[in-house]
C-alpha cells in the first residue's frame, strides 16, 4: 500500500476586485487551504482520496461589479463630490468564491 498526503495555500494580499477601484469594492487579504488524504492498494487498482477545498471556510469576493441601471450615487462619489446633496444609491453585483467543499473520490482498475 502507498499514501499520499498533499496540501497547498493560497494568500492573496488586500486588492479592489472592481475595474473602477471605488473603495466598496476592496477585498481584505486572504488565505486558502486545500488538502488531500489518500491511500492506494498494491498496483494501484484502487485507491481511496478524502479531499477538502477552502478548508478554512474564508468567504471572500472574487468580483463586484456595479449593477447595471442602479443607481450613481456610491460612496467614493459623494466623497470626491462635497457639497453635492445626494445619497449613496449605486447597488453591486458580488461573485463570492467558493465555500469550502470535501469530498471523498473512489478510483478502481479493472
Amino acid at each position: 500500500m502507498t499514501g499520499l498526503v498533499h496540501a497547498d495555500f493560497r494568500y492573496q494580499s488586500k486588492i479592489n476586485t472592481g475595474s473602477d477601484l471605488l473603495p466598496e469594492k476592496a477585498q481584505s487579504e486572504v488565505l486558502t487551504i486545500n488538502a488531500r488524504l489518500g491511500i492506494a492498494g498494491t498496483e494501484k487498482r484502487w485507491s481511496l482520496e478524502f479531499w477538502a477545498q477552502n478548508l478554512l471556510d474564508k468567504k471572500y469576493r472574487q468580483i463586484v461589479a456595479g449593477a447595471p441601471i442602479q443607481g450613481s450615487g456610491s460612496i467614493a462619489s459623494l466623497l470626491t463630490n462635497p457639497g453635492v446633496n445626494a445619497t449613496a444609491d449605486s447597488l453591486f453585483i458580488v461573485f463570492p468564491a467558493e465555500p469550502r467543499t470535501y469530498g471523498l473520490t473512489v478510483r478502481t482498475k479493472f
